[in-house]
Formats: C-alpha cells, structure tokens, sequence
C-alpha cells in the first residue's frame, strides 16, 4: 500500500469541526430547556439565540478546553465582548445577554492580577454580582485592550453604575462546560426523564436524541433557523 500524501496541516479541520459538533449539542440542551415564552434561533446572531419577547440571550459556543485556558487577552473573549457592544448598539430597543460558553478554563493575565480573585474573567463576573466590588482595576485593563472605538468612548465617559448595568452584567462567562460526551449524557438523562413522564422506556426515549441532531442539521441548513 502507498503512503498517504504529505499534508498541509492548516488544511486540518478537526478542532473546527469538533466545535461545530459541540455547538449542535449545546443548540439541543438549550432547546430542551426552553419555556412556553422562548424561542431558539440557530446562526443568527451568534451560535444560537434564545428570544423572550424584548430580550435576547445570544450564545457563543466554544469547545476549546484542548486550547488552553482563556483571559481577557485571549481573542474570542475580545470578539465576544466587541459582539455584545455591537449588537447592544443595533438593538437600542431590547435587552442583550451575550452568554460565552466554553469547555476552557479562566486563565491568569500576565502582569495583572485582580485582587484576591486574580483572574481577570473571574474577576468580572465578581463586579457584575457585587456593586461593592471596585469596577476600576477592570475598566482601566479593558481600555488597553483591542476593543470597538465606541466601547472605549462609553468607558471613558460613563460611571461606574453605568458601566456596571450596560457592559459588566450583560456578557456571563460560562466557563468549564461540559464536555461533549458529558453534555451528551446530559441530555439523555434529560430524555429518559422527560420519557418517563410520558410512559415511554429508557431506550426508546435515548433513540429520540438521534431525531433532534436530524431537526438540527435541518434547520442549519435551512434559510429558516428558528427551533
């Protein structure tokens, strides 16, 4: 038998697919935790969407943890917060959470700590939860960061209290996800549950998960991407 061709490796897909494929799954879990009042949209604004009348809770999903940890400084938290601020701006009239999930951990910056929480991202999610935690340390980091000029201008211009409600509070850091196989036996048990309920068996009620990864490929490869 010949050898394989010699490859180039940035033609390699497999972190990019295993991310897609983690998107797929987190899309059913959010799917299968939505109320009455609540619809999921898919690659719309971001990875998913879940509306609720004037709010939008937009999701980027990350299956990174073979990446390392992530800070501040790491690129898709920069894309993340820029996102926000964007889509906060073309939404004037609705309330927008951007929720960035990921498998990765909070990393430390190099050259800064944050009190005794130390980390930057964690640090954030401590003044969005505690308005006597100092915004300052914070704001004077982000500033040095490459963030929408527009940003930056609301930063240098607002309060505290401003900054606090219309930035800080709007993006969560929902960091060490699940992983893939654990998110997926999260579902099931979710399926065998909800199955029970409805006197169907733990098999049978397992098979239904192969239905919504089917109802998932179809809508991202539909024009309409509502769920």
């Amino acid at each position: 038998m010949s050898e394989i061709l010699i490859n180039d490796p940035k033609r390699e897909a497999t972190a990019s697919i295993r991310g897609y494929v983690y998107q797929v799954y987190q899309s059913i879990f959010a799917w299968m935790h939505l109320d009455e009042r609540q619809a999921l949209y898919l690659e719309r604004a971001e990875d998913f969407d879940v509306h609720e009348a004037q709010k939008e809770t937009v999701t980027q999903v990350k299956d990174t943890v073979a990446s390392g940890s992530v800070t501040l400084r790491s690129q898709d938290v920069l894309e993340a917060i820029n996102n926000f601020w964007r889509h906060k701006r073309l939404n004037p009239d609705k309330t927008i959470t951007l929720r960035f999930l990921t498998t990765a951990l909070p990393g430390q910056e190099k050259g800064v700590y944050f009190g005794d929480v130390g980390k930057g991202l964690e640090y954030w999610a401590s003044v969005a939860r505690d308005e006597q935690i100092a915004i300052t340390p914070l704001k004077e980091f982000i500033l040095d960061l490459t963030l929408d000029e527009s940003l930056k201008e609301f930063l240098r211009g607002s309060d505290d209290a401003m900054i606090r409600r219309e930035l800080i509070r709007g993006i969560h850091w929902d960091l060490s996800s699940k992983s893939k196989d654990a998110l997926i036996a999260a579902i099931n048990d979710d399926l065998v549950v909800h199955g029970a309920r409805k006197g169907v068996d733990s098999y049978h009620s397992e098979k239904v998960l192969d239905t919504l990864l089917r109802r998932v490929a179809e809508l991202l490869t539909s024009k309409g991407t509502g769920a």
